[in-house]
């Protein structure tokens, strides 16, 4: 009898979550800069060349990470409030991924730190832009359910405040 693909993906995230509690935090923390880089791969090209599209909600909802519904919650008011405004920005005034108006060409998975359940993977910025030391942006993951998960993007330049706490500050009638 021939699985089926839902098994096989099932049978597959099983094995990925069994091999990672296995082989312990190293081989977790890989696994989160791993696919913390391959969403920059994906994502950094899109930005660079939108194509009419508001590719922060394209990469939320149907990217190569699962993000945390809280997060694509706040991501579409925002989406919605800048979408309606007309003249002034409302809402983020900069991409919330790459922590920028101005962004480089590329972007690296570099640094990752265990607290808890989650991985705060550091995303540092390079080529096209000014040099930079430290990272531009931190995001947070998960392994939830199977499969790694975005839950937050954090500024490092702002003691690590996330986008969560930001978007509602900045839409705070859609609490």
């Amino acid at each position: 009898m021939k699985p089926s693909r839902t098994g096989s993906a099932l049978i597959s995230a099983l094995c990925l979550a069994a091999g990672l509690h296995a082989q312990g935090p190293a081989a977790a923390s890989d696994s989160a800069r791993s696919v913390a880089q391959r969403f920059y791969d994906w994502y950094v090209p899109r930005a660079a060349h939108p194509r009419e599209q508001d590719v922060v909600m394209v990469a939320a909802t149907r990217g190569p990470l699962v993000f945390d519904p809280e997060l694509v919650r706040w991501l579409r008011i925002d989406s919605t409030a800048r979408a309606r405004a007309k003249d002034e920005v409302d809402g983020l005034d900069g991409d919330p991924f790459l922590n920028a108006q101005d962004p480089c060409d590329a972007y690296t998975a570099q640094a990752v730190r265990a607290t808890g359940s989650f991985f705060l993977v550091e995303i540092l910025g390079h080529g096209g832009c000014e040099a930079h030391t430290k990272a531009d942006v931190v995001v947070e993951l998960t392994f939830r359910g199977g499969r790694w998960m975005v839950t937050e993007f954090r500024d490092p330049n702002r003691r690590s405040e996330g986008l969560i706490p930001l978007l509602k500050r900045l839409h705070p009638k859609s609490r």
